[in-house]
């Protein structure tokens, strides 16, 4: 049960981050300063997830660490690839 949260935090925190990637592909203009902002925000949110998953529940924190990082960064990791073929293709996918 704890692991489901963790996911759930994990993609909490990566959807800021996400709709910022996606507006500047999109060809709106993202200043510097929010995905800043948007970083800043999205790593206290994981921090403070993490030290109440692991104050609250100490027993189940591997699990709900585990799979919140595991979405976290499997989120990223796609965001990632769309980038990369969006500069390499130079079009819009």
């Amino acid at each position: 049960m704890y692991w489901l949260v963790g996911a759930l935090i994990g993609l909490l925190g990566a959807l800021p981050g996400l709709r910022l990637a996606h507006d500047a592909r999109s060809g709106r203009r993202v200043s510097v300063a929010a995905g800043l902002a948007v970083t800043l925000a999205s790593t206290i949110m994981l921090v403070l997830a993490v030290a109440a998953g692991y104050y609250l529940h100490s027993s189940e924190f591997a699990s709900f660490a585990f799979a919140m990082v595991t979405v976290f960064l499997g989120t990223w990791t796609i965001e990632a690839m769309l980038a990369w073929r969006w500069i390499v293709h130079g079009r819009r996918q």
